[in-house]
């Protein structure tokens, strides 16, 4: 079957125009990751302040060996129950904000260390 010069620059014309839509469509992916990378980095870094409490050790400890990437699949999820806890009894909008904040990042933690897991698994 032989494809016309008019098709077949129509053809092209919705190709490129598809290409120019997806190459717009990644760099505005790329900038919002960018975006997020870093308020996520910026809750990494602040993640004591946002939740540290004195009558709490515990929490601080675990929220440390955050920090340090040092903490273990159960630890993880003891400082998950622990924040949930504290959202629950927390009244303060701000402290509330903070507390599921860092709770999101004990979440992705966890979400990280069983990819690790799952990609040594299949290695194996």
């Amino acid at each position: 079957m032989e494809i016309t010069w008019p098709i077949a620059g129509i053809i092209s014309g919705v190709l490129i125009a598809i290409l120019g839509w997806v190459w717009r469509l990644s760099s505005r992916l790329t900038k919002m990751e960018v975006r997020t990378d870093l308020f996520w980095d910026m809750v990494r870094k602040n993640m004591t302040d946002l939740v540290r409490s004195p009558i709490h050790t515990h929490k601080d400890y675990l929220i440390s060996k955050l920090k340090d990437k040092t903490l273990s699949q159960q630890e993880a999820i003891d400082l998950h129950a622990i924040l949930d806890a504290e959202m629950f009894e927390e009244h303060d909008k701000g402290a509330k904000l903070g507390l599921a904040l860092v709770n999101t990042l004990v979440t992705q933690y966890l979400i990280e260390r069983k990819k690790s897991w799952i990609h040594r698994l299949l290695r194996s």
